[in-house]
């Protein structure tokens, strides 16, 4: 075993579970629960790294590095659209207002008293 198998191992792990976790998030945005979320992110990952293998086997182009970059587009897509979805905390400050709920300011807006 050399070091080069090892980091080709763990860039494989993380290939695999990042965009499945981005999967989850685009998919089921509202879900709750760490065992839930974490076994749906191993599922729809396998299942993304699955389907992206064969697509690489159907045009002969399946070696890792090929695998890797399309992994990482998928993830970029997943990315946006779990953004799009609400899954990911938007950026924005936080107010109280009188019933001492949070509401989203964006920047640049002003608060007339």
């Amino acid at each position: 075993m050399t070091a080069s198998w090892i980091l080709e191992v763990i860039a494989g792990c993380i290939a695999v579970i990042v965009p499945g976790f981005l999967f989850s998030l685009a998919l089921f945005p509202e879900m709750s629960g760490r065992f839930v979320r974490a076994a749906s992110s191993l599922g729809l990952g396998l299942l993304l790294s699955t389907w992206i293998c064969y697509i690489l086997a159907r045009h002969h182009q399946l070696i890792l590095m090929s695998f890797l970059k399309a992994m990482g587009i998928a993830g970029g897509v997943l990315l946006v659209l779990a953004y799009f979805r609400g899954a990911l905390p938007r950026i924005g400050l936080k107010r109280e207002t009188e019933a001492g709920r949070d509401v989203q300011v964006q920047a640049g807006d002003s608060c007339q008293g």
